[in-house]
């Protein structure tokens, strides 16, 4: 049994990954049901001691690199976009904008 499905609260209980959050995340800051992440620091690895954090605490402290990584991901998209016809466009840009709002 994983550590997470003994202790973790219910709502938390299924995996999540970021990738599957990514829009609520931009759009709220971060995302509520975010999977709890296992931390351990260099001092308790030996004694395999974890700590959970929560969406809004993981997202505060690693929020450079996931935001890195999506707007990567954001490059990669609007340059197959740009090979699209215009109605394509046109919706990605509203989904755009609407994310934004």
């Amino acid at each position: 049994m994983k550590f997470q499905d003994q202790y973790a609260p219910e709502h938390v209980k299924r995996d999540y990954t970021y990738e599957e959050d990514r829009e609520e995340v931009i759009r709220e800051g971060w995302a509520p049901h975010m999977t709890d992440k296992i931390i351990l620091g260099r001092h308790e690895q030996r004694r395999y001691y974890g700590r959970i954090m929560y969406g809004r605490e993981y997202y505060q402290i690693n929020k450079d690199v996931l935001l890195a990584r999506t707007s990567e991901r954001n490059k990669i998209r609007a340059q197959k976009l740009s090979g699209s016809p215009p109605e394509i466009q046109e919706l990605a840009k509203e989904r755009h904008c609407q994310a934004q709002a």
